[in-house]
């Protein structure tokens, strides 16, 4: 049933004209484009044949396929058809949106079908034939339908200064309503204004005192409001300008500032999961690329509420300039991950992503979480380092080992006879470690000093070991001599003294006779 308010569609029956060649030709299926109003009609022949649903005109006919089209269906992607032919073989049909209103005007000759097309769908190609029609209805004195060929014209190409301007010229017959007065109705039931169109209707109606109009307008979104239109209307009526105005994104006209924090602190309450995403556009949408907050108070926003993981989120991007002048915000984003999720913040130094922030503060803070190997990359003061390095076995041996590279003589041996000094036992064996790979730094006479300090000929034992084999100093085979001896390692004293050629003999004999060791003559067979 025809709704009412409209003209029935009356039935047309129309001739299907078919190629010399496939006389004998019939139709198998038909598709309607709904979006360009036109019937795609597909043959047994393998022919598509195209009309104008309106006016049952054929537009186009064309073969597309040898084999018979078996089934057809719409295809809604380019408002055309689709169909599989018997080889297998999908085939697509649609209009070429470019061309076929300059073939509908050039070829078939139809300059109304072209107007109507362009019109219905939207497109380009007719537009000499829309000025020419305007001309010639405007010049006739044909304003309702000039109007309404300027308001529905394909792609707004006559919705232009220089149209208005000819109905704003115009000169209406008898009592006839104002040329203008109809141009602006038929484009407000095609539906909104432009920018240039709203002020030209607006300053007329707000003369003859009609401010309710506007007021209608804009609450049904048919003008565009812009800062123009504002000031035109802050004249009559100061409250709706201020509508305009922020209508209009135009914030400053209307002395509004909205509050950003605030915004912020519903988004985190509300959409927690999108809370970074949107303290990052507050960072970077304002104007001239300045923040619309301060990004100290954004963070604080967060903290409010502990949502540190989106905090964090928001801060590794807005920081990845690494700049000196967001050192206190590298600062900021390490502290508070190391007070609540500590193995993060391990992987945010890990990838040295940041270069300014207090790394005395953070060496404390990673000392406080357990992070001791992230503090001793931090500590500069040697009373800090000492406190952390003593818990030897809290660190990767090897990494603890090349951290000792980092560090001065003094530093060093402090460091060693703090760990010996701690917890002898459980340091002991990383401090022969650490001795031996730098005893050419650390000397050896410090280091023998260091252990006999402690009484620890297990130590030195060991430590001596691993370059007595190297050492052509006396002291140093003496010292292992004696180490072995007072460590218990006897079968180590007797080969020393067989294989080795740096020792001092006598003092040797002297020293293992005091220390009453049995059977001595062993020790001396070369």
């Amino acid at each position: 049933q025809t709704p009412a308010g409209n003209q029935q569609f009356p039935k047309k029956a129309i001739d299907v004209v078919y190629p010399a060649d496939a006389a004998s030709d019939f139709p198998l299926s038909m598709q309607a484009s709904s979006a360009y109003g036109i019937l795609y009609m597909i043959t047994k022949y393998g022919y598509v044949h195209v009309f104008d649903i309106e006016t049952g005109f054929s537009i186009y006919t064309v073969r597309i396929s040898t084999d018979t089209i078996f089934i057809t269906t719409e295809h809604t992607s380019n408002n055309g058809v689709l169909g599989i032919n018997r080889a297998g073989q999908v085939l697509s049909v649609c209009l070429d949106e470019t061309t076929v209103i300059p073939y509908v005007t050039q070829q078939l000759q139809n300059p109304d079908l072209a107007l109507k097309l362009a019109c219905r769908c939207n497109l380009p190609g007719a537009e000499e034939l829309f000025v020419r029609k305007f001309n010639l209805l405007i010049g006739n004195g044909n304003y309702p339908e000039a109007a309404k060929v300027a308001a529905t014209a394909p792609q707004n190409i006559l919705r232009t200064p220089q149209t208005l301007q000819k109905f704003q010229v115009a000169v209406p017959q008898g009592k006839a309503t104002y040329p203008l007065l109809i141009y602006f109705n038929a484009l407000l039931e095609q539906g909104s204004l432009n920018k240039y169109e709203s002020l030209e209707l607006c300053r007329p109606v707000l003369v003859q005192g009609k401010k309710q109009l506007v007021e209608k307008w804009i609450s049904e979104s048919k003008l565009e409001c812009s800062e123009e239109l504002g000031d035109l209307v802050k004249q009559y009526d100061v409250n709706l300008a201020l509508s305009i105005y922020l209508r209009g994104s135009v914030p400053h006209k209307a002395n509004y500032e909205p509050d950003y924090l605030y915004q912020m602190r519903q988004v985190l309450r509300t959409h927690p999961d999108n809370a970074a995403t949107f303290a990052q556009m507050l960072v970077s949408e304002g104007p001239n690329g300045e923040p619309l907050a301060d990004i100290n108070q954004i963070v604080d926003c967060f903290v409010e509420v502990g949502n540190i993981q989106q905090c964090t989120a928001f801060l590794l991007e807005a920081l990845k300039g690494d700049s000196e002048s967001q050192a206190h915000l590298q600062t900021r984003l390490l502290e508070m991950n190391l007070l609540s999720n500590p193995q993060v913040a391990d992987a945010i130094l890990g990838n040295r992503m940041f270069s300014y922030y207090d790394r005395a503060a953070i060496g404390q803070l990673c000392e406080k979480a357990g992070l001791l190997q992230r503090a001793l990359e931090h500590f500069t003061d040697l009373y800090d380092i000492k406190r952390t390095v003593v818990h030897t076995t809290l660190f990767n041996p090897e990494w603890l080992i090349n951290y000792f590279g980092r560090l001065n003589v003094q530093d060093s041996l402090e460091c060693l006879k703090a760990m010996l000094q701690t917890n002898l036992r459980q340091s002991l064996q990383i401090v022969v470690q650490i001795a031996s790979k730098y005893s050419e730094q650390l000397t050896t006479q410090a280091l023998i000093d260091l252990f006999e300090s402690f009484k620890s000929y297990e130590g030195l034992f060991y430590y001596l070991g691993s370059i007595v084999n190297f050492s052509q100093d006396p002291e140093v085979h003496f010292k292992y001599i004696q180490a072995a001896t007072r460590a218990g390692h006897v079968k180590e004293v007797e080969r020393i003294c067989r294989e080795s050629n740096y020792y001092d003999a006598e003092r040797v004999k002297t020293y293992l006779k005091e220390a009453k060791l049995t059977d001595q003559v062993h020790f001396f067979e070369k």
